[in-house]
């Protein structure tokens, strides 16, 4: 979990410095649950694909869309060179396939619909002075049975080129997919943005044609997008509307006004036009209109930006809010009204506040 920061009205300036960490992990503890009828030999993973067509092992884990990252250790046994491999068409006549691919398969819906990093080992054209081993990865999309690549990448270093190991990893952040792989240190090989995602979706193996793919190692790790639970069905033509039939002062438009912070801690975040409106609780929600500067291409107008709890003191509220990171922020928050047409919103444990003011009452 990251350190809280407040960043919808604020953002710490505080900056935490460590060593960075590597990862280290131990052959026998991996665990490959995740795969229906998985076989497994000396702790590794086997996908043996015997046919002249792509097989998909799929792992049952849910993958998040809004960030995620799928690791893996993996090398194609059938990865020899100068060497054809047999598969079966139709489980009966045999064909020979040189240099099968490999690799992982992800966004995936069904084996007609999915995304996937492939990868083929070739050797240069024969005589060719400067002959010498290479890999091409491809990152290609299926979508109802139709394959197009994405992108590709031809890869001369870095990698094992025969059988052993080989990292890849495919990572997912603010609407950039890459394509990570190394023998050891894994580099990026592909950037894009052309792919859509669901919610969510599974990942796998993928085993080409007459390959043997041996795992070492399947991690996948994802991030719920935090906006999901912050997001309401009002609308700016649906909140004008219920202003105007209300007579409650507390409801309507708020304007960002002024604030009192220490600025050695802690600076303002935007400045916010929000709406508070009744909610089924006796309270009253707070409702992100627009202003936000941090996070800003995260927040849309209708999020659910805070709560207000009524006191037995009036115009005094208990209040819950969301820093720009959509994370709940505790620590005795608390708003009041003046004459109906000052917000004040008081977050104590930071010495400091923010203002609004009343911009629409009952639509005018």
């Amino acid at each position: 979990m990251n350190i809280m920061r407040i960043l919808n009205i604020m953002v710490a300036t505080v900056v935490i410095f460590a060593a960075e960490a590597k990862s280290y992990h131990q052959t026998y503890l991996n665990s490959f649950d995740g795969f229906p009828d998985a076989q497994i030999m000396q702790n590794r993973m086997m996908v043996d694909n015997q046919t002249a067509s792509p097989s998909l092992k799929i792992d049952t884990t849910k993958v998040d869309s809004y960030k995620f990252r799928i690791f893996a250790r993996i090398a194609n046994l059938h990865n020899g060179e100068s060497k054809s491999y047999k598969a079966k068409i139709d489980g009966q006549s045999s064909v020979k396939i040189a240099n099968p691919t490999w690799g992982i398969v992800f966004n995936y819906t069904d084996n007609n619909n999915y995304c996937a990093v492939v990868l083929q080992c070739k050797t240069s054209s024969l005589g060719d002075v400067t002959e010498h081993r290479e890999m091409l990865c491809q990152l290609i999309a299926m979508r109802y049975g139709m394959q197009s690549i994405i992108e590709s990448a031809d890869i001369n270093d870095n990698v094992n080129f025969y059988e052993g190991d080989n990292i890849v990893a495919i990572e997912h952040s603010e609407g950039v997919t890459s394509v990570k792989i190394g023998h050891k240190s894994p580099r990026t090989v592909i950037e894009t943005r052309k792919i859509s995602y669901g919610d969510s979706f599974t990942s796998g193996i993928y085993a080409g044609a007459a390959s043997r793919v041996s795992v070492e190692r399947f991690v996948t790790k994802s991030f719920c997008n935090p906006a999901q639970p912050l997001v309401t069905e009002w609308t700016t033509a649906d909140l004008d509307s219920h202003f105007a039939l209300s007579n409650d002062p507390a409801e309507g438009y708020w304007q960002y006004l002024d604030r009192e912070m220490e600025e050695k801690k802690v600076k303002l975040g935007g400045r916010y036009t929000i709406a508070v409106v009744k909610n089924m609780d006796d309270g009253y929600d707070i409702i992100y209109i627009s202003g936000a500067v941090v996070n800003s291409r995260n927040w849309h107008t209708g999020m659910l930006k805070g709560r207000l709890t009524k006191t037995t003191f009036i115009d005094e509220y208990d209040m819950v809010w969301y820093d720009s990171d959509m994370k709940y922020m505790p620590n005795d928050l608390s708003a009041g009204v003046e004459n109906g047409s000052i917000l004040t919103l008081r977050f104590p444990t930071l010495n400091s506040q923010i203002r609004f003011s009343k911009v629409r009452v009952n639509g005018e």
